[in-house]
């Protein structure tokens, strides 16, 4: 019994969610799919039980080999049904290969014991109802098995997709950007159109010579932390609505917008929305002609080139 995987690639338009995958699984083997939100293992587990079709790439499965697949969705639970039907689909005796066995006391194997049998399926949570999945998967009698994470989907009103000239953008990422682009006009003319904002880059500039002129440093400090973490709290939800989330989702965000604020320059706003711009655009054109792998690669040493010119950024003061 084995399955492999030789090249095997997927793209959903410009995104590259699998890129020449090589995998080879035999009897007996345990193996780990590990990488961050995004990354394409759902994907890939879609592609080996038959729910995507490869763009190129070969796959052998062995004859005799039988998958069960543990999903994120948990789609084909009815959440009308307690634990206890849904397993056992009502009868007392269940089959698990030649043996015959009591069904209360294999969903009790589970951790559903007593009145948990009887909960709906519709109140369990995300690690319970994994839990159903996993005793479904175990009773139908797989001999690979594959598990994958517990998500939560939530669905959004926003499900069309525009065509400009044969780029297709779907319709919740346009409400990103322009929310994003909104956010970017209402700060700059905060900064520029406002006493506030005046006094914010009085501080940013020379903090003691603002305090000569009467400005008053300790509120200018509090707006300006009240507005970075309004505008942090914003950027998370703006990044949520395009990526599943997970603890720990932010860390690459957080390296890369220290990346695109020494790219454009420290203190310009300008600068980080032109840096921004040079760092998604690399990373895209990386991705689609090289391989996906090399994205992040070409961004930073787009950067570091910059700086060995410019070290003071695209659009910093000198």
């Amino acid at each position: 019994m084995s399955v492999e995987l030789r090249g095997i690639t997927k793209s959903f338009g410009s995104l590259v969610a699998n890129d020449h995958i090589d995998l080879k699984v035999s009897d007996g083997q345990i193996h780990a799919i590990l990488g961050e939100n995004g990354a394409g293992k759902s994907t890939l587990f879609k592609l080996i039980t038959g729910q995507e079709k490869a763009d190129s790439g070969n796959f052998e499965v062995g004859e005799t080999v039988k998958l069960a697949y543990v999903d994120q969705e948990h789609d084909a639970l009815d959440p009308n049904k307690t634990v206890y039907q849904l397993i056992s689909d009502g009868n007392e005796l269940m089959k698990l290969g030649n043996k015959e066995v009591n069904s209360r006391a294999y969903v009790s194997k589970f951790n559903f014991a007593g009145s948990d049998q009887e909960k709906k399926v519709g109140v369990l949570s995300g690690g319970e109802r994994n839990r159903v999945h996993l005793a479904i998967t175990l009773k139908e009698g797989g001999n690979l098995l594959l598990f994958g994470a517990d998500q939560v989907i939530i669905q959004t009103p926003y499900q069309q997709v525009f065509d400009f000239g044969g780029i297709f953008v779907a319709q919740l990422r346009m409400v990103v950007i322009v929310t994003a682009v909104t956010l970017v006009a209402v700060v700059t003319l905060l900064l520029l159109k406002t006493k506030t904002g005046k006094s914010v880059r009085a501080v940013a500039q020379n903090r003691h010579a603002a305090v000569l002129m009467g400005v008053n440093v300790n509120f200018v400090s509090s707006v300006v932390f009240a507005i970075s973490s309004a505008l942090g709290v914003a950027a998370g939800a703006l990044i949520g609505a395009l990526l599943a989330l997970a603890p720990g989702v932010g860390e690459s965000f957080a390296v890369k917008g220290f990346a695109v604020l020494i790219l454009g320059g420290l203190g310009s706003l300008p600068g980080a929305i032109l840096g921004g711009l040079v760092l998604g655009v690399s990373e895209s054109l990386a991705a689609g002609f090289l391989s996906s792998a090399y994205k992040d690669v070409i961004s930073f040493l787009i950067m570091i080139l910059v700086l060995l010119v410019m070290p003071q950024g695209l659009m910093g003061k000198k």
